[in-house]
């Protein structure tokens, strides 16, 4: 097999390995994958009844190329949304595996003797996503211009200043009941072998994010007010209230409003969307290090949801892959 690149690539073992990674027919496009009728895949599975909002079904493929793979003759994926449902379902025998769901289920989950728990570590993350995009403009559908005002967080000061506010541990045992570990504001997952055990960690230090706030403008009469936006999803709503129960403790200039989103809206709603909230929590599965930079971070990248943009980070990423 050849790969023939548009440049050097030393990450390309492990982006083909990645599970976002697909082989299809010589010829298709990202454009013909989402307007074709036909599903491409080598996967072990063939897609049934397929309806989005309700069920998937997939089938074994009997010419599989790995022998003796897969187990099951039939596996069928259920749309539940909400993590009650998902609950019920479980404890109920309706359904067999569920895989998300809130941490501080995890005990009365495994003391059931029909439900085992499993985990393992990994590089996922769970993070908190501030817009740094400046003055701009929209354009809609009929062409018209709305200029939309620079974020809150535009400024890298109100950034620091929020970043320093936050006491990552109480976030961390509130979020994940003892599980996980710090991050560092960055997309690389202590599982990964890119990841830099050595690298000083930042914690709380209430008179840097004063100092970060004061340079910005804020302060008791004028304090970084802001709100949070947050789906009931994979502990990203317990995480924009423990970052605001965090920063409530402190004597800082900084007021937070967490605002419930359902799942079934939040992605397609609120995420990164063109008018822009200040602030969202958000959920990233973890990826090959070289990846998960360049899909968070790069400029004008369609999954950069802080919309952050370094000219240096992106001459950086490209000197890496060489």
């Amino acid at each position: 097999m050849v790969f023939t690149l548009k440049g050097s690539n030393v990450n390309l073992p492990r982006d083909v390995a990645d599970y976002h990674a697909r082989i299809v027919p010589n010829g298709i496009t990202q454009k013909t994958l989402q307007e074709a009728s036909t599903d491409f895949g080598s996967g072990p599975y063939t897609l049934g009844d397929h309806n989005p909002a309700e069920r998937t079904v997939m089938n074994k493929y009997d010419s599989y190329w790995v022998e003796g793979k897969p187990f099951y003759d039939r596996i069928i994926m259920y749309y539940m949304p909400e993590e009650a449902t998902r609950l019920e379902a479980i404890k109920s025998g309706a359904i067999d595996v569920i895989n998300t769901f809130s941490l501080a289920q995890v005990e009365g989950l495994d003391e059931r003797d029909s439900i085992t728990v499993t985990g393992t570590e990994s590089s996922t993350i769970r993070n908190l996503v501030m817009d740094t995009r400046g003055e701009r403009e929209v354009e809609d559908e009929d062409g018209n211009i709305t200029v939309i005002p620079a974020s809150i967080f535009a400024d890298k000061n109100a950034r620091k200043g929020l970043q320093y506010a936050i006491d990552r541990d109480f976030v961390r045992k509130a979020v994940t009941y003892g599980f996980g570990a710090n991050a560092n504001d960055h997309p690389i997952g202590i599982a990964d072998p890119m990841y830099w055990a050595g690298q000083p960690i930042i914690n709380q230090d209430i008179e840097l994010s004063r100092s970060y706030l004061e340079a910005a403008g804020y302060n008791d009469s004028n304090p970084l007010s802001f709100e949070l936006d947050a789906s009931d999803f994979s502990q990203m709503l317990e995480m924009a209230l423990a970052v605001e129960q965090s920063v409530e403790a402190t004597d800082l200039p900084i007021e937070i409003e967490v605002t419930k989103h359902e799942e079934s809206t939040f992605w397609e709603a609120i995420w990164m969307m063109p008018g822009g909230t200040p602030a969202v929590t958000s959920a990233w599965n973890g990826r090959p290090a070289a990846q998960a930079v360049s899909v968070a971070l790069k400029s004008g990248g369609s999954w950069n949801e802080s919309y952050f943009s370094s000219p240096r980070m992106d001459e950086l990423m490209e000197l890496s892959s060489t």
